[in-house]
């Protein structure tokens, strides 16, 4: 995976506390093997356990001999399936947002003792926009048909756009928000849907949204990073599609992005 030369993994996992605060349960898994056994929805109770503390201390743990730490906690049902799926070494780091804590993300890695204190330094230094980026990338509401999407495309290119619509709504979406991303099948083609709440796109500066290097001029969207091209490229990649970006937003409540897409050839 692409965060090897930083960081040893083999697995990254993704667990939130459920809403009683009593259990921690796997949502998103990645691996850089197969079979991954361990599953959404696997939950574990958090009372008594080592990842009880880790929580509680906001402070990452080596485990570097899994076989070892399982012999000591028999009753973990999660880390006897990740031995099963080879992994031997773990870093589980807490997520806390504004003091919340929401969840654990667990880096793991198929050789022993593949972790060192430096890994828990940078864990510390990201911790608070990682957990963010996790806890809002978890609040992306996602609606699909079911059946194949037929469009001619380049699908590298259009995970640019789609990569970068999201991007931006997670980014410029309020902290507590919503992001939505719809997927609608037409008579004549697709259309993809990304929308936010949080402070909208000003109806007098709309026509600047697709400009190379333009930035809109409001306080929540300038105390944000950016540069204006991501917007553009995606603009100018639908446009080669043959398709149509654009933009609807209320004022101070929500934006969303829209892309057209036309639909490729029935198949024979």
């Amino acid at each position: 995976m692409s965060i090897q030369p930083i960081l040893a993994c083999d697995r990254i996992g993704v667990s939130f506390v459920d809403d009683d605060g009593g259990r921690l349960v796997a949502h998103y898994a990645r691996t850089g093997y197969e079979p991954v056994l361990l599953k959404k929805g696997c939950a574990e109770d958090l009372a008594g356990s080592s990842l009880e503390r880790v929580i509680a201390s906001g402070t990452p743990r080596i485990i570097n001999d899994l076989e070892r730490y399982a012999a000591k906690r028999p009753d973990s049902r999660s880390t006897a399936i990740l031995l099963r799926e080879g992994v031997q070494s773990s870093l589980p780091c807490p997520l806390a947002v504004e003091g919340r804590n929401v969840g654990v993300i667990f880096f793991s890695d198929r050789r022993p003792s593949a972790y060192r204190d430096h890994d828990i330094r940078l864990q510390l230094a990201i911790a608070e926009r990682l957990s963010q980026a996790v806890e809002k990338a978890w609040r992306i509401e996602r609606t699909v048909p079911d059946g194949p999407l037929r469009v001619t495309c380049d699908p590298d290119l259009l995970r640019i756009v789609a990569v970068n619509l999201v991007s931006n709504a997670v980014k410029y979406g309020r902290a507590a928000g919503t992001v939505r991303v719809t997927v609608e099948r037409r008579a004549n083609g697709v259309t993809l849907r990304v929308w936010n709440d949080g402070p909208g796109l000003p109806a007098h500066q709309r026509s600047r949204l697709f400009r190379k290097l333009s930035r809109l001029d409001t306080p929540e969207l300038r105390a944000q990073k950016g540069t204006g091209v991501g917007l553009y490229t995606s603009w100018r990649i639908v446009q080669l599609h043959g398709g149509r970006m654009s933009a609807d937003s209320r004022d101070g409540e929500w934006a969303e992005f829209r892309v057209d897409l036309p639909g490729g050839p029935a198949p024979r």
